[in-house]
């Protein structure tokens, strides 16, 4: 307490001696009645390569895509670009098949089914020297399926090695020995080559007989991947095992790969998009459909089981180290990198921010708070890749940055901390359509989570927001597993709707990730409108928009009306039992973040960028102009909620 007081004397004492700045930084700050700080939110579509052009050439402010090596050396010689360090939830690496048989070999068991097999296939693969030369530094090692370092909290951190002579060695004690056939890729000069190609061990079905060549995939239109490919491709045939690597397009792999399975390995790459919590490690049990490497471990099961019927932080994060153990100590496949790289903006935008866990720029914290120093630009262009689908159905499409703005979830995250279940501040949940929720299992094992809506919160036509909305929203979901988020709402066994601001969902499940399911996954749809409707942040513009573009409006009577100064948006429940109100406020943690950027810049940028401590003019370098806009805030509260 004393120190917070000390603090706001100094802050106090800075506004007296920097009056002119403050009254210049606070006229630059956007006046509004509610909702988002700027008017407009336009979305143009497009590539990768597209999207940069666009940024350069003005024609969009924000790129929310990774930028290539060559695209950041650009950037950092072009003054009206700034960056954002940005880390993809992706896991890249090598999917090999554990399966006995594929069918192209049908009637024997594949060496990929020995696990001494696929422990010589990790021994060949150089992850280290992978990322520095291939992806130049633009990644972060990974040795299980758990991004890094967005997921780090989750992430069981033993590191495999590179080393193809312990790879001969592993495959001469599980019997794949040298045989009597010539190998065409020998290499004298390598101790580790053989002059002799493989064969079968003993006890195989073709014991004695020389290897089939394995079948790998890589897409051509995937460099990194492709070169990953030919890589180990080179090693295993050094070793003397022949390889047949095809070289192919997404669609012909997703037959081979995904339905059929007919492959040995494949160089792939999953992108988890806004996967908070490695709950994407129930694909490699044995029941799951998109188990497509065929891994089947009774212990696993049970570990991948605990995981996803978790009923605490603890329990959650014990099962999900001892999944990650068990798949590196069997090989279930080999995990190589997720990329680390930078998005990018236009100079003059302020309180950009930098959302961890995958979302980068691209999240209603930054829709919400952005602005530009120039009172004259109102409208936020967003670049963004091609969304699935048509994109504009909140039942049937796939989540994306349209949806997510104009529909919006009961909670939301915190920008710094999403992969920290529970309740803020401790942890990352925070309220938006819905104020407050608890989760209790019964003695039947079952799940109870009810949802608090805030009486303050209506739809885009002035309808106000209740219970009754998540119950339609619900059971129209279910109503149709062909729902894109139908697995969501699989477990829920009934509702009871206690009155417009109350509402408790039953699954017959302990899990906690229910809490989830209904409060962050699922966008919430009126029951007395069509999809025209939202509840969030933005409403779609009567605007005819040109094709690939999509024009939003500021939604002015959205429950939050963002204060300039909240850097960290840590929110505050009232104490006292739910449903309890609470507040975001201005205070000594935004200052320590502060300090902590103060001095930096975006481009290029320097030790300690945070783009979400750039709040006032000047634009692009954290100065005395920002502490003094916090300091004119320091204290204020917003985006109350009653109890």
């Amino acid at each position: 307490m004393k120190l917070k007081l000390q603090l706001s004397a100094m802050l106090s004492a800075i506004l007296l001696l920097v009056g002119g700045m403050a009254t210049t930084a606070f006229s630059s700050a956007p006046q509004r009645e509610g909702g988002p700080l700027t008017d407009f939110l336009v979305f143009k579509l497009g590539n990768q390569p597209e999207l940069w052009t666009m940024l350069k050439n003005g024609e969009i402010d924000l790129l929310c895509a990774p930028l290539t090596k060559v695209q950041y050396e650009e950037a950092i010689n072009d003054p009206n670009i700034q960056l954002a360090p940005f880390c993809m939830s992706d896991i890249n690496g090598v999917a090999i098949n554990n399966n006995r048989t594929i069918p192209s070999y049908p009637d024997w068991r594949s060496p990929t089914n020995y696990t001494e097999f696929r422990k010589a296939i990790e021994y060949c693969i150089d992850k280290d020297g992978f990322i520095s030369s291939v992806l130049k530094g633009f990644a972060t090692r990974i040795d299980t399926p758990v991004p890094r370092p967005n997921m780090e909290y989750w992430a069981y951190l033993n590191q495999t090695v590179y080393d193809p002579a312990a790879a001969a060695r592993f495959l001469d004690e599980a019997g794949f020995v040298e045989g009597y056939e010539d190998n065409p890729y020998y290499d004298p000069n390598i101790p580790w080559s053989s002059p002799k190609l493989r064969v079968y061990p003993p006890g195989h079905e073709k014991e004695g007989q020389t290897l089939d060549p394995l079948i790998g995939y890589a897409r051509v239109d995937h460099e990194p991947q492709l070169i990953l490919a030919k890589q180990l491709t080179d090693h295993l045939r050094k070793l003397g095992i022949p390889v047949d690597l095809h070289e192919a397009t997404i669609s012909i792999i997703y037959w081979k790969v995904f339905v059929y399975r007919d492959y040995h390995f494949y160089t792939d790459a999953w992108d988890l998009a806004v996967e908070r919590f490695p709950l994407h490690l129930g694909w490699y049990m044995s029941s799951n459909i998109h188990n497509y490497i065929n891994f089947r471990d009774p212990e696993y099961d049970y570990w991948a089981g605990r995981l996803i019927n978790a009923t605490s932080l603890s329990m959650a994060l014990e099962a999900a180290l001892k999944c990650q153990e068990i798949l590196l100590d069997k090989v279930a496949s080999v995990w190589v990198w997720s990329s680390i790289s930078w998005e990018a903006y236009r100079k003059g935008w302020l309180h950009m921010v930098n959302m961890r866990g995958g979302y980068g720029l691209n999240n209603q914290w930054t829709y919400l708070f952005a602005y530009n120093e120039n009172p004259n630009v109102n409208t936020l262009r967003v670049g963004i890749p091609p969304v699935p689908g048509f994109g504009l159905n909140p039942i049937y499409d796939p989540p994306n940055e349209i949806l997510e703005s104009v529909f919006g979830h009961l909670m939301y995250i915190n920008p710094y901390k999403p992969t920290i279940p529970g309740q803020s501040p401790g942890g990352g949940d925070q309220p938006w359509l819905a104020k407050d929720w608890t989760y209790e299992i019964d003695r039947s094992n079952k799940s109870h989570v009810v949802f608090w809506v805030e009486s303050g919160v209506v739809w885009h036509d002035g309808t106000p927001f209740t219970a009754f909305d998540i119950d339609y929203t619900i059971w129209l979901i279910k109503s149709d597993p062909s729902s894109w988020y139908y697995p969501y709402v699989e477990h829920v066994e009934r509702t009871i709707v206690y009155d417009n601001y109350k509402i408790e969902i039953i699954f017959d499940n302990p899990s906690m990730w229910n809490i989830y399911n209904i409060g962050l996954w699922i966008y919430i749809v009126p029951s007395h409108a069509d999809f025209s409707i939202g509840a969030g942040a933005w409403k779609y513009s009567p605007a005819i928009p040109p094709p690939n573009t999509y024009v939003l409006e500021a939604n002015r009577r959205f429950i939050l009306d963002p204060c300039i100064g909240d850097i960290d948006l840590v929110y505050k429940w009232d104490v006292g039992v739910p449903p309890r109100g609470g507040c975001y406020k201005v205070g000594l943690s935004d200052l320590v973040m502060l300090a902590r950027a103060y001095g930096s810049r975006g481009n290029p940028p320097t030790r300690g960028w945070e783009p979400g401590c750039d709040i006032a003019p000047p634009s692009c370098i954290i100065s005395l102009a920002d502490l003094v806009m916090l300091a004119h805030y320091y204290g204020k509260t917003w985006g109350h909620y009653d109890p």
